[in-house]
């Protein structure tokens, strides 16, 4: 705007230009260059000389983007913490609760805020890490129910906005139709639904939580089991207010989700009061604590809060407006550098001629990085040059740390006080300078520490901890069982370390030697395996979770079992699994270590993609390289899987394979004493194994319901495959 200020003008001796009094300034009008044909004079605002001109400012990232509704009549507007200064210098409803219809938007949300903190509410909104939680848990929590009894299930998860509909499937357990649901509840997201125990005492049943998105594509939770009886019995229930919210038992994951996490939390809710937040009532705990989240898209969006009263006029509502951004970032580099020169007596001899510098130099550069593109994909990246000449900053990024030793100690033996209960999350592990990984739903690539699995083959199976590049796709869509129709894993490492595979009988105790010692941190992989007595098949398996089910002294090389474990399992079922009846426990430890202190000079890299055909059909191909010296091992080979069900399959594979590879140590006393198997195949031979496994449920008579799962399984090896 353009203009000066009218009123009466008053000549200054001398000067000869008219100059206004600041107390006698009329309102501000636009005299649009106009001034009687002359240009226009310069104006005094009190003492200050009012030649101020008008331009455009970018508007900085950070700043709210007011509306056309935001521009009033006039220049400009001071609002302190959302109330506008009227031209008096007085906050327009000063004091007043609640926000005014005809508010600014920016000062709409400063308002809402300062009333929601008031009452002892936040609204907290994080884009980077929005974790979905799926979970579903009977109310009260109890396993054991009678006949004829209702039970209520309890649906909850923090990504409603990504489904479209929900459903609690029921399977009866010991039954030849165990794989089929009894039962299919349709449930709604955070919601109860009910269901009715059938009668016959001594039934057991296992229940899943399934939803879907709008494709048809599912995510489960891993299955939770209730049974029936007829008699008195003394209930086990819990008396959690919210049983299951905010945990996740997800057992396998189809549905994208993406975007940002908002989560409504607060205190002190007077009793008679509750919480209504996202559309839905919220739990309250004893003490008149909530919290509850959820995930949205990109977008603007709305979200409302209402603390209900018992009466209709009882009660404060909130309105949120929240922008979900396309593209989040957080940030934080460093940066020093250092230069000296030595100076001293002319007369100092040097030890050796050139050992010094007279000008010196050194630095060292370090960023961390981790940033939502399109709101799909996560980028996360880090990297620290370590402090070195500054012409040796970026030499040898991909070499190892040689600080490795000292993560290696455990921090609550030698700080046992930290004052607070806060926990450390590795965000970028690496072994290296850098860490970088680009993350999409399931799929990413990588480069750093990473634990590469490749399963869905019985010859060819890598669980290894490594450090260098990983590679890992999965389709959006799944299949009938939740499987991803095509999935494909390649990673490519120079280890400088050698595999170890260590199996211990389990003894009844939880202490376990591994053979090896200077493991590698977080390299290890654990399982509890369940083999027939007689054939050595693997019944069952189970990965064991560090901090949860184990702890590791990964200096000494020993495993403590948050549990002790029996030699072997007991039957219970009117068939038994083997023909002497019980299993047999198996801890299998696989891991990495340090042979020596020399660098070695060996490689790694692997791979295998699979692809259902239709709905029951799934090809694989697998292959394996490894260059360790006279572990030298190459490896490759394919498979046939054709399903009906989960329990009513045939498997076909075969596999070829050229070198030693690596073998494994046995032992029955928890790792006092090993028998070693150094090499499983021979050096410059070549062998090949195939196998096939037919499976079934059946029934032991016609019109019996009790389950007799038979199984074939053909394999043979020559002359001697490493597997």
């Amino acid at each position: 705007m353009q203009g000066t200020v009218g009123g009466a003008p008053m000549v200054v001796p001398g000067d000869g230009s008219p100059v206004y009094k600041g107390d006698e300034l009329p309102p501000l009008v636009d005299l649009e260059g106009d001034c009687g044909g002359v240009a226009c004079p310069a104006a005094m605002r009190g003492k200050m000389l009012d030649n101020s001109s008008v331009g455009r400012l970018r508007i900085g990232e950070n700043t709210e983007r007011a509306g056309p509704g935001d521009r009033p009549a006039v220049p400009f507007v001071i609002s302190v913490d959302g109330q506008v200064v009227d031209e008096s210098g007085q906050i327009t409803n000063e004091g007043m609760f609640g926000v005014s219809p005809n508010a600014r938007s920016v000062d709409k949300q400063r308002k809402t805020d300062l009333d929601l903190s008031s009452v002892d509410i936040q609204i907290k909104f994080d884009g980077l890490d929005a974790e979905p939680l799926l979970n579903v848990s009977t109310v009260p929590v109890q396993r054991i129910f009678r006949e004829g009894e209702p039970i209520r299930f309890y649906a909850t998860s923090n990504y409603p906005a990504f489904i479209s509909r929900a459903e609690v499937r029921i399977y009866e357990d010991n039954v030849a139709w165990a794989n089929k649901p009894v039962a299919v509840v349709p449930i709604n997201v955070n919601d109860e639904a009910a269901w009715v125990m059938p009668a016959r005492s001594g039934r057991e049943f296992r229940y899943v939580l399934r939803v879907y998105d709008a494709k048809g594509r599912f995510d489960e939770t891993v299955p939770m089991t209730i049974a029936s009886t007829r008699g008195e019995f003394l209930s086990d229930s819990g008396h959690g207010v919210a049983p299951g919210n905010a945990e996740d038992r997800t057992a396998f994951r189809n549905i994208p989700v993406y975007g940002g996490a908002i989560t409504v939390y607060g205190k002190n809710v007077p009793d008679g009061y509750g919480i209504v937040a996202f559309d839905e009532l919220v739990p309250l705990d004893p003490k008149g604590t909530f919290v509850t989240q959820r995930i949205l898209p990109p977008g603007q969006h709305v979200v409302d809060v209402a603390v209900d009263g018992g009466s209709k006029a009882g009660g404060l509502y909130f309105s949120r407006d929240v922008n979900i951004p396309t593209n989040d970032w957080f940030y934080v580099a460093l940066a020093d550098f250092t230069v000296g020169k030595r100076t001293g007596d002319s007369g100092i001899e040097e030890v050796r001629t050139g050992e010094f510098d007279k000008v010196w130099n050194s630095g060292r550069l370090a960023f961390y990085l981790r940033g939502k593109i399109k709101g799909k994909f996560l980028l996360t990246a880090a990297a620290d040059t370590g402090e070195n000449e500054v012409r040796n900053l970026f030499r040898d990024l991909d070499a190892r740390d040689p600080r490795e030793l000292l993560r290696r100690i455990d921090p609550d033996k030698y700080y046992p006080v930290y004052g607070d209960d806060s926990t450390s999350v590795e965000d970028a592990p690496t072994n290296g300078k850098f860490y970088v990984r680009l993350q999409r739903g399931e799929s990413h690539v990588m480069w750093g520490n990473y634990k590469t699995k490749i399963s869905g083959t019985r010859f060819l199976q890598v669980d290894r901890g490594l450090y260098g590049a990983e590679m890992v796709l999965r389709s959006a869509g799944n299949t009938a069982n939740g499987q991803p129709k095509f999935e494909a894993t390649a990673f490519a490492a120079k280890p400088d370390t050698l595999p170890q595979r260590d199996e211990f009988l389990g003894t009844g105790g939880s202490a376990y030697f591994l053979k090896r010692q200077r493991i590698i941190e977080g390299s290890e992989t654990l399982h509890i395996e369940y083999r027939d007595k007689v054939t050595g098949r693997i019944i069952e398996r189970r990965a064991l979770v560090y901090g949860e089910d184990y702890t590791i002294d990964y200096l000494q090389g020993v495993v403590i079992l948050d549990a002790p474990l029996s030699s072997g399992s007991i039957d219970d079922g009117a068939v038994r699994d083997g023909a002497l009846g019980g299993l047999k426990a198996y801890m299998v430890a696989q891991y990495e270590y340090r042979a020596r202190a020399g660098d070695m000079e060996n490689y790694v890299f692997g791979g295998r993609a699979q692809t259902w055909v239709g709905k029951h059909v799934r090809l694989g191909a697998t292959g394996i390289k490894d260059s360790t010296g006279l572990s030298d091992q190459k490896a490759y080979g394919a498979d046939l899987r054709v399903q009906r069900s989960d329990d009513t399959y045939i498997d076909g594979e075969i596999a070829y394979s050229k070198g030693p590879g690596f073998g494994l140590s046995r032992s029955t006393d928890g790792g006092l004493t090993l028998a070693d198997q150094d090499t499983a195949g021979r050096e410059g031979l070549s062998a090949k194994a195939w196998s096939s496994v037919v499976k079934w449920p059946s029934r032991i008579s016609a019109g019996s319901a009790l389950p007799a799962d038979l199984a074939a399984t053909t394999s043979r090896r020559r002359p001697v495959f490493p597997a």
